[in-house]
């Protein structure tokens, strides 16, 4: 099949969002909080352990999926920013009002658990997970500063927007994209900032090494995007995108026999397995109910990965107070709570605000 032939990326939208790319963010959201909200249960529970092997495919693997999937879809949105005669302050408005409002939101949240719970159960049976800092720690996450400066963590419940901090720092870098590469291709001069990046994190110098390491899963796929007519033109590549489902679960299967620390060297590679999926064309027909379902789970994503953190640990925080030891009533009444405080936050929150941002 000829690129010429093939079904554009953009061809299957709803309200001019991409169906496969809306179930793979609120997918990947959805297993990062099943991770952690596991970690949080099995603390003070009566767990035995067995689930500790299976629980490493969560976690850290699908936060470079979101980090991907970040750098395709800002590509896009820059690319079409650029056609039609707009510039840097439209694009630094649209990423605060996108990011912004949910993420203080978060914070508020977190550190109102950190209070609350202070307040309403023992502070001694507090989860020992993600534990809250100083002041100092505080301003680090009200400038979005955790885990990008040394020496630099984040607080208690919020732990999770590292790399949401990550993100809006390569937006602001991004920005050079608009002001100085408007009428040409990306020039490859970022690609060689992906190859040598790793020698930079060697350096240990201001910035910690995540920062940087996802700053190279990020170009990955702003380049995917860029170059994905020209990648899907090779036979090879689209043989390979339509398995990119089988790539991803063998690597993560991987996890079942390989030590985690030896598969950490690997990220990399499953970052272009995630581009992988990226690139896989959409389906001509997906259908309303299927858009629905899809756009309800993209919508889901951020607040499913802002607010499992707090909702989590103050729901631990309770069952620790009440010595509720059992842990997969623990692990379902985590994933309840998360669950219908994300859906809330979708329904009265989220989706104002993107109606809002529509409209401005």
């Amino acid at each position: 099949m000829s690129i010429q032939n093939a079904s554009p990326l953009s061809s299957t939208a709803y309200s001019g969002r991409l169906v496969r790319v809306d179930y793979l963010r609120g997918t990947f959201a959805i297993f990062v909080a099943l991770g952690h909200l596991y970690d949080m249960a099995r603390l003070n529970s009566d767990a035995t352990g067995w689930l500790d092997v299976p629980r490493s495919l969560f976690g850290t693997n699908w936060v470079i999926g979101f980090v991907v999937i970040s750098g395709f879809l800002i590509e896009s949105s820059v690319e079409g920013m650029m056609k039609r005669g707009e510039g840097v302050a439209r694009y630094v408005k649209a990423r605060a009002t996108r990011i912004a409002p949910l993420y203080y939101f978060g914070f508020a949240a977190a550190l109102t658990v950190e209070y609350a719970g202070t307040s309403l159960f023992n502070p001694g049976t507090r989860p020992a997970y993600w534990l809250p800092g100083d002041w100092a720690t505080i301003l680090g996450q009200l400038l979005l500063m955790q885990n990008v400066l040394l020496g630099l963590g984040t607080f208690g419940s919020f732990a999770a927007t590292s790399t949401v901090a990550f993100e809006v720092w390569y937006y602001c870098l991004w920005a050079i994209r608009i002001r100085f590469f408007r009428e040409q291709n990306l020039p490859l001069v970022f690609l060689g900032i992906i190859l040598l990046w790793p020698q930079l994190v060697a350096t240990d110098w201001v910035l910690t090494n995540d920062v940087c390491l996802f700053w190279g899963y990020w170009l990955i796929g702003a380049y995917t995007w860029h170059y994905r007519y020209a990648l899907l033109s090779q036979p090879i590549i689209r043989m390979m995108t339509r398995f990119g489902y089988l790539w991803v679960m063998i690597f993560m299967s991987c996890y079942l026999v390989v030590p985690a620390t030896v598969l950490a060297e690997y990220y990399w590679l499953l970052a272009l397995l995630f581009a992988l999926l990226l690139l896989k064309e959409e389906q001509p027909n997906p259908g309303v109910r299927n858009r629905r379902v899809a756009a309800l789970l993209g919508d889901a994503s951020y607040p499913i990965f802002i607010m499992h953190g707090p909702a989590g640990i103050f729901t631990a925080w309770a069952l620790n107070a009440s010595a509720f030891e059992d842990f997969y009533l623990r692990y379902g009444s985590l994933l309840c709570v998360t669950a219908a405080v994300s859906l809330i936050v979708v329904f009265l929150l989220e989706r104002p605000l993107m109606r809002w941002r529509r409209q401005a």
